[in-house]
């Protein structure tokens, strides 16, 4: 997980979603960083209680990585019908606390504009933790992740097989056949439990062990529309 300052929010488990759904009462002003799945949904959650919302995305459409840019542009379209203020192509310079704005802050865009926000929200992914296998003899390096054969069986730097050891989830850096046999990282809960299966059939069937080869899929929903992706959007043309 990426460590990022105090005052910012995220959202990572049910904590979070309190202390985040206590922060939006109507009238504030919320500023969310990154437009991906999360922060649109955030970003909806937070209008729907009706909070002032900017959005502030570095990539030039909402989602560009993940679904391209027309399906993206789309989502900019459901974003802004809905009032809110979505900055693509801008990133966040500086955050500082307002000294007389109460639990206010001061945020600095790379457009060069400012604005006074009372939340602010980080939605910028997830980095896998594996600093602690670092000395393991894992094949930790590269990409990110453990490097992880078809079966979801861990691999050593030279490609060897670590027995008895397997991974899932979005630590899980595996080839699949979308991705034309590529290793690739997925990030959603629908994936790590597709995985377990075929990582738990794999510690138990060693001699007959079968490949993940599940089609990912992922939605999200916002303002009333549910967006709904299948497959490896990102590595179509």
């Amino acid at each position: 997980a990426r460590t990022l300052p105090r005052p910012v929010l995220t959202l990572r488990g049910r904590d979070d979603a309190r202390t985040l759904r206590a922060a939006l009462l109507p009238g504030r002003h919320v500023l969310v960083i990154g437009a991906g799945f999360l922060g649109g949904e955030i970003a909806a959650a937070a209008r729907d209680r009706g909070c002032r919302v900017t959005l502030v995305e570095a990539a030039g459409q909402p989602l560009l990585r993940v679904v391209g840019a027309v399906a993206g542009a789309f989502v900019a379209g459901l974003h802004r019908e809905a009032g809110v203020d979505l900055r693509t192509g801008t990133t966040v310079t500086d955050l500082r606390a307002e000294p007389d704005a109460g639990a206010g802050y001061r945020v600095t865009l790379s457009d060069g504009t400012t604005r006074a926000v009372d939340t602010v929200v980080a939605a910028l992914g997830a980095v896998p933790a594996t600093d602690w296998l670092t000395d393991s003899g894992l094949d930790v390096t590269g990409a990110g992740g453990v490097r992880c054969d078809p079966f979801l069986r861990v691999l050593r730097p030279d490609g060897t097989v670590v027995p008895g050891v397997t991974a899932a989830g979005d630590v899980a850096r595996a080839p699949h056949p979308l991705a034309d046999g590529v290793p690739v990282l997925i990030g959603h809960w629908t994936n790590a439990i597709e995985q377990a299966a075929v990582a738990a059939h794999t510690l138990l069937h060693p001699r007959d062990p079968r490949p993940y080869d599940a089609v990912p899929s992922f939605w999200a929903d916002l303002y009333g529309v549910r967006l709904r992706s299948v497959g490896l959007p990102a590595g179509a043309e």
